[in-house]
């Protein structure tokens, strides 16, 4: 097994600043829109070089899903009356996350009303929450009928077994949990609660993968299993980077410059060969049509939520103010607010691919988004607006337009 992800040292960029500068004031010379933002922009491109290296130990120290399910199956099997305890001292670190109740358990699944199977599972990180639940009932308007389960808490006898073994559920374990440490709970009588633990678990990472009765997990790793690959974490990082900085449109001289950036930083991470680290066209241009979306659907959200405290204040002045918020919010707030996230959800895992279903994504179900319409960037934003509200017309839920 690879050296722990938890005691590695954080990677540092070992190529040479200079190269990354000279890269960022020749992409300044061939895009004039970047003159003067020189220093902002090759701050990003560093930031993004030393989480490109950080990616890549991830992806270097990432188990497969067999691994983990292997390394709890033979735990719960030690469980047994004169099981003994083998394999390396420490546990994965994945393994523990997953004791502990957090990736790459899922915390519930979807299940479709009559066949039983697993639709999706239902994983919450972070920020996530609402997220992820916005994706679950779009999946369900737009796939049939379908049921949400939660999954309860373990134990309390389960929870007190996982505490002896240095988990707490709903924590990120501080430290990779030691065989020794089991074979200590073992010894003081806890055998029983922690095959429970153990087999629990093993259902939710089950769930995470969509992993039906008889279903073989295969060697894909856990990391790209639900994140997207380093290379696409360096292209989307300087997408965001360009359109932080103003750009809006990709094509002819600003395609090449985005390519350039992006081989830039990976050199500057690495100090690989630029002919090595070459990223291809359509990954650039994937990722900065979805930075670029993004960024003017916060522009657009912005106007809708702007009006809807306009509409608030005049509440003592005008009778019809429910009426109209409500409508506003049914027209044009959700609907562009579930297609941004949509767009956030894929570029954050590198789901650039959502029309192919044979695709697994337990980073959650996808949800249908309209075609993006033509937008000139030197429409105004009121303008943008329109064109998109017009577009989101798949996205809008007839209960908020009762009003109409």
């Amino acid at each position: 097994m690879p050296k722990d992800f938890d005691v590695m040292d954080y990677p540092e960029p070992v190529g040479a600043l200079e190269d990354l500068e000279a890269s960022v004031s020749d992409a300044a010379r061939v895009l004039p829109s970047l003159k003067g933002l020189e220093k902002e922009l090759c701050n990003e491109l560093r930031g993004a070089a030393s989480d490109y290296l950080l990616h890549l130990a991830e992806e270097d120290t990432s188990p497969t899903v067999a691994t983990v399910l292997n390394e709890l199956q033979r735990l719960s099997n030690a469980m047994k009356e004169g099981g003994r305890i083998r394999g390396q001292e420490r546990l994965h670190p994945q393994t523990g996350r997953a004791l502990a109740g957090l990736f790459p358990a899922a915390q519930g699944r979807i299940i479709e009303i009559g066949s039983g199977k697993i639709a999706a599972p239902l994983i919450l990180q972070d920020d996530e929450f609402a997220t992820t639940l916005k994706s679950l009932t779009a999946w369900g308007y737009q796939n049939g009928q379908v049921a949400l389960f939660v999954v309860r808490r373990p134990s309390t006898e389960h929870l007190g077994a996982l505490a002896t073994i240095g988990i707490w559920y709903g924590e990120e374990p501080d430290f990779p949990v030691k065989r020794e440490d089991i074979r200590q709970a073992v010894k003081s009588g806890l055998a029983s609660s922690l095959k429970e633990a153990f087999d629990f678990t093993i259902r939710r990472v089950r769930d995470t993968f969509c992993l039906e009765e008889g279903d073989k997990p295969g060697t894909k790793d856990i990391r790209r299993a639900l994140q997207a690959t380093a290379k696409w974490e360096v292209t989307a990082a300087v997408g965001r980077a360009l359109t932080d900085l103003g750009l809006r449109t990709l094509s002819g001289d600003s395609h090449n410059v985005a390519r350039d950036l992006v081989d830039a930083a990976i050199v500057y991470a690495t100090n690989s060969p630029p002919e090595h680290t070459t990223v291809c066209k359509e990954l650039i241009k994937k990722a900065f049509s979805i930075t670029v979306q993004i960024a003017i659907l916060y522009e657009t959200t912005g106007v809708v939520d702007e009006r809807l405290l306009n509409i608030q204040a005049e509440l003592e002045t005008r009778g019809d103010t429910h009426r109209r918020s409500k409508l506003l919010y049914g027209l044009a707030f959700y609907p562009l607010l579930d297609w941004r996230r949509e767009l956030e959800r894929r570029l954050k895992y590198g789901d650039y691919r959502p029309d192919d279903n044979k695709l697994r994504r337990p980073s959650g179900p996808v949800v249908i988004i309209p075609n993006w319409p033509h937008i000139d960037d030197r429409w105004s934003v009121s303008r943008k607006l329109i064109r998109l509200k017009h577009a989101s017309k798949p996205l809008q839920n007839p209960k908020y337009l009762s009003c109409l």
